[in-house]
């Protein structure tokens, strides 16, 4: 709570100090957003007439971060704020960004060139009085996500805006607007002209929202999802089985970050092997982590759905998050793999694996063995015995590897 006072009241003084010098000043988009709907902003921009230059002459600590395009970052404390002058997009070559922008005189040509209504509301700073003027304080009450004027418009200019619409869809349960809805529609194959690392951070917002299965329904019934995930099975109904395993089966939903979307991914790669899944992956600018985590669930697929043999069970159950494995045995419907984890950590529980692993391949250079095939397959013979509770020492497993030398 203390932090998102001390956020504001940096955001305040910004719009203090722009007013006091005869500009005008507004709190804008998300902040204001968050505040009507009852939630703390993450962050707040200031929008005002002043120019660039301007907001550089009247703080000491700023950084022209998108001066082309009329942004000014402003320090207050520890706090950065982006203060946007007034301005008005030129034309969109790329369906992404505008080739240009020009400074408007007026906040209604400011909030015109905005994606979503609910994203397009001003708050003066110094009564919260709210600035409304394309209907966003209705569509907020309404559950409604609706693009500011024409949404064909809106999207041929940055497509990416598709994915936007149905991120704050997932995140807030409301509803795409008819017309906006419709518009998705048309245009949803458009989507893959955006970057690989933009989709990804957009579907990230969707399975991390609060109303997930808002959003992945959405964006099978636009065609988002074939578009954006071009990696999901070409059928309607096998994309619709795939997308149905995260919306059913919610385990996933409740694990800790990065193993939540690390398992929504390896579901969505659900019908993809691991190297498939790998590529798909690195096609899409993935984190190491992810390919690692992803390939890991992949590989354990055929292991959960047939549950067994025990002991590879029991050593995922050692070496892994068993939540993850059982989240992901969930949707893959691996009620006996769900049921054999289970019984695995109750057995780690009542009698626990001694430290792994017993010997490590110094050790075994050490008792005169040289790297190679047999090097690595007396380790995992060790491994496997002591999963086995065979051996427990360190001593019984080099009993174990001098028996088998002999």
């Amino acid at each position: 709570m203390e932090t998102e006072r001390t956020l504001r009241a940096g955001a305040q003084k910004v719009a203090r100090v722009l007013r006091g010098a005869g500009h005008q000043a507004f709190f804008a988009g998300g902040s204001v957003r968050d505040l009507l709907l009852g939630e703390q902003p993450k962050d707040y921009d200031v929008v005002t007439d002043a120019r660039p230059e301007r907001i550089a002459q009247l703080f000491r600590r700023t950084r022209m971060i998108g001066a082309a395009f009329g942004v000014v970052q402003v320090r207050i404390d520890r706090h950065a704020y982006e203060v946007a002058t007034f301005r008005a997009d030129g034309s969109y070559t790329d369906g992404r960004r505008p080739e240009s922008v020009r400074y408007a005189d007026t906040l209604e040509e400011d909030v015109a060139r905005r994606d979503f209504t609910i994203n397009a509301l001003l708050m003066n700073p110094e009564s919260d009085e709210v600035i409304d003027v394309v209907g966003g304080r209705a569509d907020l009450e309404a559950g409604l996500v609706r693009a500011v004027g024409e949404p064909d418009r809106r999207f041929a200019e940055d497509r990416l805006r598709m994915l936007r619409a149905i991120r704050f869809a997932a995140r807030f349960g409301f509803e795409l607007e008819s017309d906006t809805l419709a518009a998705v529609k048309r245009h949803a194959a458009e989507v893959w002209d955006v970057s690989v690392e933009r989709i990804v951070i957009e579907v990230d917002g969707v399975l991390d929202s609060a109303f997930p299965e808002r959003g992945l329904t959405l964006m099978d019934e636009t065609g988002l999802a074939s578009s954006a995930l071009p990696f999901l099975p070409r059928g309607p109904e096998a994309r619709s089985n795939v997308l149905a395993r995260l919306v059913e089966h919610g385990a996933w939903r409740v694990l800790p970050e990065p193993e939540r979307i690390h398992c929504a991914w390896a579901i969505l790669l659900g019908e993809l092997s691991p190297d498939e899944a790998e590529r798909a992956l690195r096609s899409m600018r993935a984190s190491r982590e992810r390919v690692r985590a992803c390939r890991t669930l992949l590989e354990r697929r055929e292991t959960l759905r047939r549950a067994a043999p025990a002991l590879d069970l029991l050593r995922m159950a050692a070496d892994e998050s068993v939540p993850t494995l059982q989240a992901y045995a969930e949707a893959l419907g691996a009620r006996d793999g769900y049921r054999a984890l289970e019984d695995a950590v109750r057995s780690l529980r009542t009698d626990p694996l001694p430290p792994r692993p017993l010997l490590s391949g110094r050790e075994l250079q050490a008792m005169g063995l040289s790297p190679g095939p047999a090097f690595k397959a007396l380790l995992a013979g060790v491994d496997e015995q002591v999963l086995q509770r065979r051996i427990r020492t360190r001593a019984e497993a080099e009993a174990w590897v001098k028996e088998r030398l002999s």
